[in-house]
């Protein structure tokens, strides 16, 4: 039977890379004896250890310093806050069984809480061959220590912001990356190393002389031909900022479940061939290649994804890319596509009309700067389900017309700057569009300049609280009708209409203005606007601020209001406006 092992995660290398071994005290001091280490640890500081291939740790902390600190033991990258420790007599013990060989590299923090200063004194023992060393004076617990923020798993290390022997750095010197073939490290390598899970030597990893200076050529080959993914690979190749290119042609996912942000931040990889990847038990791709932004090309022709719920932030960045193919992308299990594609400046035409989105909730984003979009074809998108549209086309500059007629938006309570600087957006078509669960439109159709006609006759606004600046800018925008809008729960209209420059005729008679308490700029820089009937508004208790409201209105518009009490307050507060009609 093949032996199959599984690759420990690309941190190792890239430590490794990094000379792995040696030693990071100080001002502290470290004393080795075997697979012991006896530390030195001043206050308020940290010390790691050099790594080693373990299954269990043990250590022993003496404070004889009349102090107490706060010490955390655990894989280093992730600063612990685990334990309080009072100054006694007795040393505390304790051993973390992982259960596993790991790869791991120690560290022992210690922060003092008086403002005495602390030194503990500390072994720290690694298990060597399968035996735990166990030095004299030392008494192990029999259980697993639980800190309370026991330092996670080496999945979680990779971090271009953990402490793990400064990460981003050492991650920087990876120019290219190869799965190879087989275990045989090449002769012309500058160093090899052991990554196998077992440390048996069926995975090897070494590095050749790269471009430039502090890059490297790494390759990782494993016995057998293949070098097996886990279940886990979060961040495996993120944050290579250096890496041009990877070649993944004997890298084997078949048993991986999940691949959040595998590739994020690798900012310099301009063609990534995944066509070899076997997707089909994957359940999450968040942020799988987010902000990768030289990525031209990326073929994902293989991918099942009949399991993956997340693909949220999948895209996010990828502001080269400028086509891509997902006509073989099952989405039927999709939750979450918020971000899925926002920032994604280069791309031209998105064609999604295999998309199914029948489970999807959120869609916040979705589009948000692509600003190159011309072509998108969402045909038959399912929104039955989603709750969010926030932002969904904002900064799609270049997409010249919507046809959302199948969108079901019964659900949705978010449409906040939906189609906010869609600048080039002359037609739209939301006439199917169900608003009864919408409590905010804020800037909706903000910066919508190019849009001449708008049709809203089927919007039930009457859960809607926030118009903030809902039609700003809406420049080209000549006539408006939202004589079927229900404003009674409304209390913000704050720049709802300022800058649509080219409007003459505003028809909102139906408006109920009694909760609104901002009524600032609503109409400013219409110079144009010949025409307000606004007969059902009131200007009461309520409303606080309204300000600049009619700011170069013509002084001659007309202007329809609902009583003499109206009347004498527009005539009032704007003593210019001369045609002000009172309609009762």
């Amino acid at each position: 039977m093949k032996k199959r092992v599984v690759i420990v995660l690309i941190i190792v290398i890239l430590v490794l890379i990094g000379f792995l071994y040696q030693t990071f005290a100080m001002s502290n001091t470290i004393t080795e004896e075997n697979d012991t280490y006896v530390v030195n640890v001043s206050d308020n500081t940290s010390i790691e250890l050099p790594a080693r291939t373990s299954k269990k740790v043990y250590y022993k902390l003496t404070n004889t310093n009349n102090g107490v600190v706060r010490y955390g033991i655990g894989y280093s990258g992730t600063n612990v806050d685990a334990k309080v420790y009072e100054d006694s007599v007795d040393s505390e013990t304790g051993l973390i069984d992982y259960m596993e060989n790991k790869f791991i590299k120690l560290k022992l923090i210690n922060n003092g809480i008086t403002s005495s200063t602390i030194t503990l004194s500390t072994v720290l023992g690694y298990e060597n061959g399968g035996d735990l060393i166990v030095p004299s004076g030392v008494t192990l617990v029999k259980n697993k220590v639980k800190l309370v923020n026991t330092l996670k798993n080496a999945e979680s290390s990779v971090s271009a912001t953990s402490n793990f022997l400064d990460t981003s750095l050492v991650r920087n010197t990876i120019e290219t990356l190869t799965i190879a073939n087989d275990n045989l490290v090449s002769v012309d390598a500058l160093g090899s190393f052991d990554v196998s899970k077992n440390n048996d030597g069926t995975v090897m990893l070494w590095y050749t002389k790269g471009t430039g200076d502090n890059l490297y050529n790494v390759y990782i080959g494993a016995e057998g031909g293949k070098v097996y993914a886990p279940m886990g690979t979060y961040r495996y190749f993120s944050y290579l900022t250096n890496t041009v290119s990877m070649n993944f042609t004997y890298f084997d996912t078949s048993n991986t479940t999940y691949m959040g942000e595998m590739f994020k931040k690798s900012e310099s990889v301009v063609n990534l061939d995944l066509s070899m990847f076997d997707t089909s038990k994957v359940t999450a791709m968040e942020q799988l290649f987010n902000g990768c932004t030289k990525l031209t090309s990326v073929d994902l022709s293989s991918f099942n994804t009949s399991r993956v719920s997340y693909m949220n932030y999948m895209f996010n960045g990828c502001s080269s890319l400028k086509g891509i193919n997902l006509s073989s992308f099952d989405t039927s299990n999709v939750k979450d596509m918020k971000y899925m594609f926002a920032n994604c400046t280069s791309l031209k035409s998105l064609d999604l009309s295999n998309f199914n989105t029948a489970k999807v909730t959120d869609m916040q984003r979705l589009f948000r700067y692509c600003t190159s979009l011309v072509g998108l074809n969402i045909g038959n998108f399912n929104t039955s389900n989603v709750t969010n549209m926030e932002e969904m086309f904002s900064h799609c500059e270049s997409l010249t017309g919507l046809d959302l007629s199948t969108f079901n938006t019964s659900n949705v309570a978010n449409m906040n700057g939906m189609f906010a600087s869609c600048y080039k957006l002359t037609c739209i078509d939301l006439s199917s569009f169900n608003t009864s669960k919408i409590t905010s439109m804020y800037h909706m159709f903000f910066d919508c300049n190019s849009l001449e006609n708008i049709d809203l006759s089927n919007f039930d606004t009457s859960n809607v609280t926030s118009m903030n600046g809902m039609f700003v800018k809406c420049y080209a925008l000549k006539e408006l009708d939202l004589s079927n809008f229900n404003t009674s729960k409304a209390t913000d209209m704050l720049n709802m209409f300022q800058y649509c420059t080219s409007l003459t005729k505003l028809n909102i008679s139906s408006f109920d203005t009694s909760n609104v308490t901002n009524m600032n700029s609503m109409f400013s820089y219409n110079s144009k606007l010949t025409y307000i009937d606004m007969r059902n508004m009131t200007f009461g208790s309520n409303l606080l601020y309204a300000n600049s409201m009619f700011y170069t209105v013509p002084n001659n518009a007309t202007i329809y209001v609902k009583s003499n009490t109206e009347k004498t307050w527009l005539n009032t507060n704007y003593s210019s406006l001369t045609n002000v009609i009172a309609v009762s």
